[in-house]
């Protein structure tokens, strides 16, 4: 009565991240004291450390999820339905905008299964026409290329007694970063997709955000 469900659901799980990159390093600014020896030199410019971490995180599977109005019951027997794959759903880099993040026209609605409709010889069999033939996650999600920085002074006061001043940024070059993506589709009885925001980028990540703290080590 169904397709094979092995096949049907065969793809990337939700959380899939291929190639990721982080890099992170924490660096000793040299005294500049060692140049210039002098009280005053060493208590402005010497103890200064530089910490980052970087993220390079490609975009999460998404699914693309279908209704219709007026709304159809495709299978015929209440199970859901998924859209018809007619083309790629993913658009290269130079091609998304933020008004279409992904191939919104690459999906079509599937035939209605009409048990009522059916000649006397009996019901054909659910086909991918009536089904969909789309894998659960066929488009991926915006990814992350983020930034956090650090600057730290350090200011000796006694041999077990230190104070350390605190600069830091979450998203330090305020690079936006996209989030949500609206997946949905809707057909209306022409089988076209009336859902206007289909593919429209809806939320981002956090801009940057700054922070200083002053922190004794004892």
């Amino acid at each position: 009565m169904y397709l094979n469900r092995r096949v049907w659901n065969y793809g990337l799980v939700s959380y899939d991240r291929p190639n990721v990159l982080t890099i992170n390093f924490l660096y000793d600014v040299p005294r500049l004291s060692r140049v210039l020896p002098n009280p005053v030199v060493k208590a402005v410019f010497d103890g200064w450390q530089i910490s980052n971490i970087t993220s390079f995180i490609p975009g999460s599977p998404m699914t693309v999820s279908m209704s219709a109005n007026p709304a159809v019951n495709f299978t015929g027997g209440g199970d859901g339905a998924r859209p018809i794959m007619v083309g790629n759903p993913n658009l290269s880099s130079s091609d998304r905008t933020f008004y279409q993040w992904f191939n919104v026209s690459a999906f079509a609605e599937p035939l209605q299964y009409s048990k009522g409709a059916c000649p006397a010889s009996g019901c054909p069999p659910l086909s991918i026409d009536n089904i969909g033939n789309m894998t659960q996650y066929p488009i991926r999600g915006p990814g992350r290329n983020n930034w956090n920085t650090s600057v730290f002074k350090n200011f000796r006061i006694r041999e077990r007694l230190n104070c350390q001043f605190r600069a830091e940024a979450y998203n330090t070059f305020n690079h936006t970063q996209y989030s949500g993506v609206d997946n949905a589709i809707q057909f209306n009885a022409a089988g076209v997709n009336t859902r206007a925001s289909s593919g429209n980028i809806t939320s981002a990540r956090d801009p940057r955000i700054m922070q200083f703290a002053m922190r004794i080590i004892f």
